[in-house]
């Protein structure tokens, strides 16, 4: 399995990121891992109804839309 390394991080985001893996029963690996997997599939899924909604439509996409559906795309996630 390939690995990533990140530097540069605060002592804020990996207290953070402690904090979070405590409350979920996780090592700090782990929820990076949970984090960048739920972040890449919301991501995938944004771009496939993007895809889908720029089918549908004969005309360009607005960026009011663009911005619409990925609040919409949040608030589901969640």
């Amino acid at each position: 399995m390939p690995s990533v390394t990140a530097r540069g991080l605060t002592a804020k985001v990996i207290r953070g990121l402690k904090l979070m893996a405590k409350r979920n029963g996780r090592s700090m690996e782990a929820e990076i891992r949970v984090i960048l997997e739920e972040a890449a599939m919301e991501r995938a899924v944004l771009l496939d109804r993007i895809e889908e909604e720029l089918d549908r439509q004969p005309r360009s996409t607005t960026r009011v839309e663009v911005d619409r559906w990925l609040r919409e795309t949040r608030e589901q996630s969640r």
